[in-house]
């Protein structure tokens, strides 16, 4: 009698220690659930940042650029005066029409440096038509991401002599300047299609044309004006485009734009 009640006992103590195990097995695996119901999963985390957009971590886009100088006359010669006197004498210069088209708006500085650039330009200072553009694009971002804009600037109007040195901020005046407006709501005025009645939106791909006078041409040998004009200003705007001869080769190879402010005067709001 006394072998058999020992055995009972051992037997019940036996499965309330396995009812035991299993309770707090549940329990755990109910607590884990719930945990991971909490905090997001790695996968839905990295989902939900790719459908926010363009993100500082996002790719840049892919733009390609064309350049269209088939409307240039070149050869022509200009003479530099103020009507009495002949400062300068061009006998090279070209006269007439470039347009400059982009697949998409560049927003960082990263989609200018992605850009697929036409063949036999390695750089956009190669060419002295595409700064123009940049730097409406990057006006366009001034009051959407400051720092963004100010990079692409600066970017943008790099001078030839500051390539290799420690020089940060090309135009610190024209950045004062630029941020006396409270926003720029036209800026894209500049490209073709845009209209204050679609909001100053163009149409894509982005155009650009400007015109190269016998006032383009300076008393200056190493500047170069592109008059470009925005449907939101009665009349055109001149671009000063600097040229360095950065190999000392006697030929310009490196241009930049130098006055990015005078695109924002007169279509900034107070």
């Amino acid at each position: 009698m006394k072998t058999r009640l020992f055995t009972f006992l051992a037997f019940a103590t036996a499965l309330a220690i396995v009812t035991a195990s299993c309770n707090q097995q549940q329990e755990k695996g109910s607590l884990n659930t719930s945990i991971a119901s909490i905090i997001p999963q790695e996968e839905e985390s990295e989902e939900s940042v790719s459908e926010e957009g363009n993100t500082a971590d996002s790719p840049a886009k892919k733009i390609t650029v064309k350049i269209d100088d088939s409307k240039l006359s070149k050869k022509n010669t200009v003479n530099v005066g103020d009507g009495e006197r002949n400062y300068y004498k061009y006998d090279n210069a070209s006269l007439g029409t470039v347009t400059v088209t982009l697949s998409d708006i560049p927003e960082t500085l990263d989609d200018i440096k992605n850009m697929t650039l036409p063949h036999g330009t390695a750089d956009i200072h190669n060419t002295p038509y595409l700064g123009p553009a940049l730097m409406v694009c990057a006006l366009n971002q001034a009051f959407r991401d400051k720092e963004e804009c100010k990079s692409m600037l600066n970017y943008v109007a790099k001078r030839g002599h500051d390539i290799n040195t420690g020089v940060v901020d090309a135009y610190p005046s024209d950045w004062s300047q630029l941020y006396q407006y409270k926003s720029i709501p036209s800026i894209l005025s500049y490209f073709e299609g845009a209209t204050k009645q679609n909001n100053w939106t163009p149409q894509k791909p982005l155009t650009m044309k400007m015109q190269l006078t016998q006032y383009s041409y300076t008393a200056d040998e190493f500047v170069i004006r592109l008059l470009v004009k925005s449907a939101a200003k009665a009349s055109p705007q001149y671009v000063e485009i600097w040229m360095d001869d950065t190999n000392n080769d006697g030929k310009y190879d490196y241009f930049y734009p130098i006055n990015y402010i005078n695109l924002a005067h007169s279509l900034g709001q107070y």
